[in-house]
């Protein structure tokens, strides 16, 4: 059960990870395009 709830939060962990990586990535991109206009 233990072992369970640990694999689970490193799963959540993971995916919060590539997700704020996946936006921080959009935003880079998208921050330059809306300065040049």
């Amino acid at each position: 059960s233990s072992t369970l709830g640990d694999i689970g939060a490193l799963i959540i962990g993971i995916g919060a990870y590539l997700v704020f990586v996946f936006h921080l990535h959009e935003w880079l991109i998208g921050v330059p395009v809306v300065l040049k206009g």
